[in-house]
């Protein structure tokens, strides 16, 4: 990706899209033993080089996810557990394949999510509150925003007005008060095990490759077992 809080935190500026372009054709060319010029002029190759690897460009604002339909070997979708948004997304990069003349499947889709699975669906929401600002924080910096996210517009600036990137992805921040819980449960998978396997289910249609979740600190080994037993383990029954 272009960079976000790994570099705002230090004062500098994510990379232009233009810049990420340049940089994978580079790298591609670099692994497939070709020259570039570098930007003092001198040339480099790589004489190390075995052939090419795939390329992932994580995106979830159109101008990024159209460039990883021209360039990417995959894109990872960042934006929301929401089949509507997700959607979207896919649209994006279709856009920006046929720009290129290239077919969709070329390119792997991997959803990035959060996944807050209790019992207790306040507990559930409170779980990845800290991912949802976070989401929330860069979605206030889009140009502008498709019309389905326009109802949680004034969030996304409230979120950003009161994010602490030196308190990024903590469940303990003071900004995680920032979103409520309704952007939340579009943004996330919560509930239930049942319920977030039927989220993810709604999802099939839209042809993803992949589903990467992302859960909350503390108890990781208790969580990964009730993911595996509650959501992994039944998509893996074949349909009958």
């Amino acid at each position: 990706g272009t960079g976000w809080t790994a570099v705002y935190s230090v004062g500098e500026k994510p990379s232009t899209i233009k810049q990420l372009e340049r940089s994978i054709i580079d790298i591609r060319s670099l692994c497939g033993g070709d020259e570039i010029e570098g930007n003092a002029g001198s040339n480099y190759r790589l004489v190390t080089a075995t052939g090419n690897i795939p390329i992932y460009i994580a995106a979830n604002q159109p101008r990024m996810l159209r460039l990883a339909g021209r360039v990417a070997d995959g894109v990872i979708l960042m934006g929301g557990a929401s089949a509507e948004f997700t959607a979207w997304q896919i649209d994006q990069v279709r856009r920006g394949a046929e720009e290129a003349g290239r077919s969709m499947s070329d390119i792997k889709l991997d959803l990035w999510a959060a996944i807050g699975l209790s019992d207790d669906r306040e507990q559930a929401v409170d779980e990845v509150r800290h991912w949802v600002a976070s989401q929330a924080e860069s979605f206030n910096k889009w140009r502008e925003l498709p019309d389905f996210l326009l109802p949680f517009e004034h969030e996304f600036k409230t979120a950003s007005d009161a994010y602490d990137r030196l308190e990024h992805m903590s469940q303990h921040a003071g900004h995680v008060a920032s979103v409520s819980a309704e952007l939340v449960e579009y943004l996330a998978f919560i509930g239930t095990a049942d319920d977030c396997l039927a989220q993810i289910r709604s999802l099939e249609p839209l042809g993803l490759d992949r589903v990467t979740l992302a859960f909350r600190a503390g108890g990781r080994q208790q969580r990964m077992e009730a993911i595996h037993q509650g959501i992994i383990a039944p998509l893996n029954v074949p349909a009958t």
